[in-house]
């Protein structure tokens, strides 16, 4: 009873919030603009009433003006970002109330992706994004960011439609986890295989980190589509006809294609780019990939249990891992992992790394070692700081580096040689 009464009251406060509050840095207005300009008709037509600090009128004391604002928001809109992360006023005047209302009063966060940041470091990561939040919003085309944006207003427009929500105590023993073997989570194991293909096709069709870890990425989609295709076959009878037919087109036409674009513009191990932006067929198969995610992923927003699966450790274990610990360390192998290795060309590679005073990519795969082979381990040598580079003025293959001396004790203990100088000495 004491608890109802809580909720009741807490319902009763939060009924009296009916704005939506725009948290933002001043540096990032120009993003601001566009997104209000996307929400422009549900502002005009009085369908939102959406505040933010360029409403204050000259002359208020602008702190009390907040503050009021604050304190009558139903939704809070977070323009995420580093000049919003690196703003104290933004941390204490504004994102501190907005959290605490959410979880005492039902305030809803609603925040969008503007710049790459630590946002996961936050509280903010513990709260679901309004859109796609694989890359921020000055990382997409114009075209690309003007379509996220209309979805994320059109989310917005329902959220603060929407009635006050009660805050109702949670059973815990009424949330029963997923079975493994149930003939009733195939369907969410499909949508969870061919999203993630989807997701690791895309980031590695955009480029950047080790070029071994992007085809590493490319093969682990074509893996996990083969996967999620044979399921859709089984199970399409229990997914929604607008889903079923998206992840049709998805296995069917649209991810084999990125896929297969991507491999022709991906350099191999040690390669320069192909400039990439200069093929059609690839820009097309990246366009029609994006319009095709952002659909899939409005379908399944509301799938709590889509959720649960996808957030849960199970997800790893459907896609070959132990965890998230084990997946990273295969897209990006470190020294020891590489040390443990069962190829032979492997453990000579490092014992001819011991012996050399400088290297070279380009040296090394002339010597005869695999290009993917060198690349994995100069940048495991060079990420973990047991090598470093001398000379970078010339780019790529060219470039001439060294392992340390501390990196040489370490690697020569991994592969059971102990210190030879002190074994000579002894």
């Amino acid at each position: 009873m004491k608890q109802r009464r809580l909720s009741d009251r807490m319902f009763a406060k939060m009924s009296t919030r009916k704005k939506i509050f725009v948290s933002y840095s001043h540096k990032d207005r120009k993003l601001l603009d566009e997104f209000k300009t996307m929400l422009a008709p549900a502002i005009q037509s009085g369908i939102v009433d959406l505040w933010d600090d360029q409403k204050i009128p000259t002359g208020s004391k602008w702190k009390e003006e907040i503050q009021k604002a604050l304190s009558s928001a139903s939704v809070a809109v977070l323009l995420v970002s580093q000049n919003f992360l690196a703003s104290h006023f933004i941390a204490q005047e504004e994102l501190s109330p907005l959290l605490k209302a959410s979880s005492e009063e039902g305030v809803t966060i609603f925040w969008i992706y503007l710049s790459s940041c630590l946002f996961e470091q936050t509280e903010i990561a513990s709260y679901q994004a309004a859109h796609d939040i694989s890359k921020p919003l000055d990382r997409l085309s114009k075209s690309q960011r003007q379509a996220v944006l209309s979805q994320a207003c059109e989310k917005l427009i329902q959220t603060a439609q929407q009635p006050a929500r009660r805050l109702e105590p949670i059973n815990k023993n009424s949330l029963t986890p997923l079975s493994c073997d149930s003939e009733q989570a195939k369907h969410l194991e499909c949508c969870l295989l061919l999203m993630e293909a989807l997701k690791s096709a895309t980031t590695a069709s955009h480029g950047g980190g080790p070029t071994t870890t992007l085809h590493r990425r490319l093969n682990l989609a074509k893996k996990w589509l083969e996967k999620g295709a044979a399921l859709l076959r089984d199970c399409r009878n229990r997914l929604s006809p607008e889903l079923a037919e998206g992840l049709d087109r998805l296995s069917g036409r649209t991810l084999p294609w990125l896929i297969s674009e991507t491999r022709v513009v991906l350099p191999e191990a040690g390669e320069s780019d192909k400039k990439r932006a200069e093929n059609d067929q690839f820009i097309g198969a990246q366009d029609e990939t994006y319009y095709l995610e952002q659909q899939l992923k409005e379908q399944l927003s509301d799938n709590a249990e889509f959720h649960a699966l996808q957030g849960g450790g199970r997800k790893w274990l459907l896609l070959g891992f132990n965890d998230r610990e084990d997946y990273e360390a295969y897209l990006y192998p470190t020294v020891t992992r590489l040390a443990q290795s069962a190829d032979p060309m492997q453990r000579d590679l490092f014992e001819r790394l011991l012996e050399m005073m400088e290297f070279t990519p380009r040296q090394l795969a002339e010597e005869g070692y695999r290009k993917d082979l060198v690349m994995d381990s100069l940048n495991a040598l060079l990420t973990e700081k047991w090598a470093e580079w001398t000379e970078v003025t010339s780019l790529g293959t060219n470039a001439r580096g060294r392992v340390t001396e501390v990196g040489k004790r370490l690697l020569r203990q991994l592969l059971g040689r102990g210190d030879i100088h002190s074994a000579t000495r002894s």
